[in-house]
Order: C-alpha cells, then sequence, then structure tokens
C-alpha cells in the first residue's frame, strides 16, 4: 500500500466488504453484458449470413445473363463462392476469440477501470494496492506486512 495505511480493523473490514460487493456488482454486469454483446453479435452473424447468400444469389443471376461459355462462369461463380466463404469464415475466427471468456472480462474489467479508481480513492488507494482477479472477476485488498 501507499503510505496511507488503513490503521483501524474496523475500516480495514469496511472495506473488505466494500471490495467484495464491488467485486458482486462487476459479476452481474459482466453477466448482463454478455447477454447482450451476445444478441449483437448473433445478429451480426445472421446479417453476414444473409449477406453472403444474397451476394451468391446476384452473381448466380449476372453470371446466367452473360454470354460466356459455361466453363468460365462456373469457375467465376467458384471463385465469388469461394471469396464470401472465405469472409465469412474470418469473421468467424475472429468471433470466436471474441467470444472467450478470459478476453471479454478482461475488456470488461477494463471498462470498469475508472469506476475502480474513484472507488479507490476514497480510501486514498490506487490499483497497485488492490489484486484483480480477471478469471473470477473479484478485487481483494493486497496486505503487506511490514
Amino acid at each position: 500500500m501507499n503510505n496511507n495505511h488503513i490503521a483501524c480493523s474496523y475500516d480495514l473490514q469496511k472495506l473488505k466488504e466494500h471490495l467484495q460487493h464491488t467485486s458482486k456488482n462487476i459479476q452481474k454486469d459482466f453477466e448482463n453484458s454478455i447477454y447482450c454483446n451476445l444478441r449483437r453479435d448473433m445478429l451480426l452473424v445472421l446479417g453476414f449470413s444473409l449477406m453472403a447468400t444474397v451476394s451468391l444469389g446476384v452473381i448466380f443471376n449476372w453470371l446466367a445473363t452473360i454470354n460466356y461459355p459455361m466453363i468460365v462462369k462456373i469457375l467465376l461463380f467458384i471463385f465469388a463462392f469461394i471469396s464470401i466463404i472465405g469472409f465469412v469464415a474470418i469473421f468467424f475466427a475472429n468471433f470466436n476469440y471474441l467470444l472467450s471468456t478470459n478476453f471479454m472480462k478482461k475488456k470488461f474489467l477494463n471498462k470498469q477501470k475508472d469506476y475502480l479508481i474513484r472507488m479507490l480513492g476514497y480510501y486514498n488507494l490506487n490499483l497497485d494496492d488492490v489484486s484483480i482477479d480477471y478469471k473470477n472477476l473479484e478485487i481483494k485488498l493486497r496486505l503487506q506486512n511490514k
């Protein structure tokens, strides 16, 4: 901790309770944000799938109207199909990375840092005085025995 030690055990107990309560609130907020983000991301996936389907339909209709040999039309369709599927595959690969919970928890806590700094400021503490468990979204006081 800084030179601002909390001397009284009552104040120390209140701080620990406040950090525990804050951890529970952050966990609840994280669960709520996951559901909101999941719905948004699933709509994005459905939108990209719909866009890919419509694009392939438009390309297929365009290929039917041009006067090229059938082999050229097939090659153009295969090229378009592979391009669009590749684009969707890249999106899904990034989407799965974003769904990893550790990444999402760390990102969520980084958004909450201003709140934590302000809350710790009331006790004359900073982020170095607490340990943050990103896996369980818990905040605990680091006790230094001198």
